[in-house]
């Protein structure tokens, strides 16, 4: 048994007879706080190694975003946890469903799928509660969210709550496993992982079913993931105490990673693979692990890039776990001031290629150890040349959406026609 959910989403009484119960926080203090340590006490007296998982109102300590003035995630109301100092035995507990709270749901108790609100309640409802828990010790797990069909809407939202969570590294259930006749939630028989045929719900498992670090022998720092590509980044900090303790990854390989048809890498440690366990041995105390795991890549390796301004680039994208990194030529017809800026995930320029006059390459750029897993998720590469007068203009921008996630890869840039090309003086390139 993990832990004792004390009391699953208690509500805030009668609020016309005493109005203080409308102000968020106000029960978690007055009522709840004392009857939690009061449990506390006799379920540590029979269970001494007990972890109890305390919850605030979800009303009013969150109202709809609709409710003007009022709306979004409130602080709870807790000055200590049931466990008081024991911050060991506490967890706090909390619940997200966008249905209700930032959206009208469909029939099937579904949100829809592109929705910005959704997206600012979750993530105010993670770093809140982060806050929270931060603020009186002790642990914290996400035990409800989801209650969906299954739908487009359905899987929109498991990945909107998770990547939240994941990136706070909060624990987290999905509701429910199975219906069970469930009379709280609208989506019925299908919030569960079945069909009412009893056939899996492939596509809400698999979104479920998250490449994640279940077993970290350090301080996390980083754990994303992206479910579209497979792409997952980790970042651990080692202590002496933890140096000879191995940090396990989790991956599911068939619904994820079509079985094998993925690449690792690890920085500063090294990697095991056992099925769809990743083991990682850090090289030293004192260092910072650094993990990503991509699927293999599916799209072109070679193709050509029409700019805004109509040149055309050559690209070749090839496997290079050594020395990844970025290559750019030009043609010998070619004079004019051209430049490649790479910036990775974190928005830091990884490095900048120029080629001008009689230099026409190859200009090269191999990416550091600890730049090497930054090309995942959010990273772009920009193009620039020399317009009149010597004036560097941006002519284009790709990234993530072109090339997808770059790992152990080089991508050699060869600039084959300019078409407004212009005599360029060295004094005038800016």
């Amino acid at each position: 048994m993990l832990g004792y959910d004390l009391l699953n989403e208690p509500l805030n009484g009668n609020f016309f007879t005493d109005p203080h119960r409308l102000i968020p926080g106000y029960l978690d203090q007055t009522v709840l706080q004392p009857l939690y340590q009061s449990l506390h006490d006799v379920i540590i007296a029979a269970d001494p190694g007990a972890i109890l998982m305390y919850e605030p109102t979800p009303f009013p300590d969150t109202y709809p975003v609709y409710i003007h003035f009022e709306g979004g995630v409130h602080p709870s109301g807790f000055t200590r946890g049931p466990a008081r100092d024991r911050v060991e035995h506490q967890a706090l507990s909390y619940h997200i469903y966008s249905c209700g709270f930032a959206a009208t749901c469909d029939r099937t108790g579904d949100a829809p799928a592109d929705c910005k609100d959704c997206d600012d309640f979750a993530k105010a409802a993670v770093t809140t509660r982060y806050e929270d828990a931060n603020r009186v010790g002790g642990g914290i797990f996400l035990t409800e969210f989801g209650a969906c069909s299954g739908s487009e809407g359905c899987i929109a939202e498991i990945r909107r709550v998770l990547s939240f969570a994941d990136s706070a590294f909060h624990s987290w259930a999905y509701w429910q496993f199975k219906y069970n006749h469930d009379i709280t939630t609208v989506s019925g028989p299908l919030e569960g992982f079945y069909k009412t045929d009893g056939s899996l719900q492939t596509a809400k498992v698999a979104a479920l079913s998250r490449t994640y670090a279940p077993v970290i022998a350090g301080t996390p720092q980083e754990m994303t993931y992206e479910p579209h590509t497979g792409a997952f980044r980790f970042r651990y900090n080692v202590q002496q105490a933890t140096a000879h303790l191995p940090t396990e990854v989790f991956l599911n390989r068939d619904l994820n990673y079509n079985s094998t048809e993925y690449i690792t890498s690890c920085l500063n440690g090294a990697i095991q693979s056992n099925g769809d366990i990743l083991h990682i041995t850090p090289s030293t105390a004192g260092v910072q692990v650094s993990v990503a795991v991509a699927r293999s890549h599916k799209g072109a390796r070679v193709g050509t890039l029409q700019s805004s301004d109509n040149d055309k680039i050559n690209w070749v994208v090839s496997e290079n776990a050594t020395s990844p990194g970025f290559e750019l030529t030009t043609a010998t017809s070619i004079t004019s001031w051209k430049s490649l800026k790479v910036f990775g995930d974190g928005e830091g320029l990884l490095c900048e290629l120029s080629l001008q006059d009689s230099n026409h390459g190859s200009a090269m750029c191999d990416l550091k150890s600890a730049q090497q897993h930054d090309l995942l998720f959010r990273y772009r590469i920009e193009i620039w040349k020399a317009k009149a007068f010597g004036r560097p203009a941006l002519i284009e921008r790709i990234g993530f959406s072109y090339f997808g996630p770059l790992l152990a890869k080089r991508i050699s840039f060869a600039w084959a026609d300019d078409t407004f090309a212009r005599p360029v003086h060295d004094e005038l390139v800016i």
